[in-house]
């Protein structure tokens, strides 16, 4: 049986690729109207990417209660804010993020319990992380 996941490659990759529409959009002003007209258009798109990102992943089920989750999609926001610093593709970046944390939790979820066990001896093992507790 194969895990479920709430975002198949296909919405993911279409995530990404809006995602790298609204970075170029705003590099593309930046770069044409060298800062005059992209301090008043760049904060708009930035607010539109927000919203869109954030209804998406709503409506395919991503809750943002976890602090990594509501961090990722609030930190390339705050960045989008500050000229120059909005060409950068900030938004690609945290919807990525955003996908690999989605798609992590989707495989972990699908895990039994003892596979999840296992699975935290052997990174204990390599001090990565501290061990499970034994009442999972």
């Amino acid at each position: 049986m194969k895990p479920t996941f709430k975002i198949g490659p296909f919405v993911g990759f279409l995530m990404v690729m809006v995602a790298l529409i609204y970075d170029g959009l705003q590099a593309l002003i930046d770069l044409i109207s060298v800062g005059t007209v992209g301090w008043a258009i760049n904060p708009l798109i930035n607010i539109w990417s927000f919203l869109t990102f954030f209804f998406w992943f709503k409506l395919k089920g991503v809750s943002f209660i976890s602090p990594k989750k509501l961090a990722t999609i609030l930190t390339p926001s705050f960045l989008e804010f500050f000229p120059l610093v909005n060409s950068l593709p900030t938004w690609t970046c945290g919807v990525i993020i955003m996908l690999a944390i989605v798609y992590a939790e989707d495989v972990v979820g699908f895990a039994s319990p003892q596979t999840a066990r296992a699975l935290g001896k052997i990174l204990a093992s390599s001090g990565k992380i501290l061990p499970i507790e034994k009442n999972i």
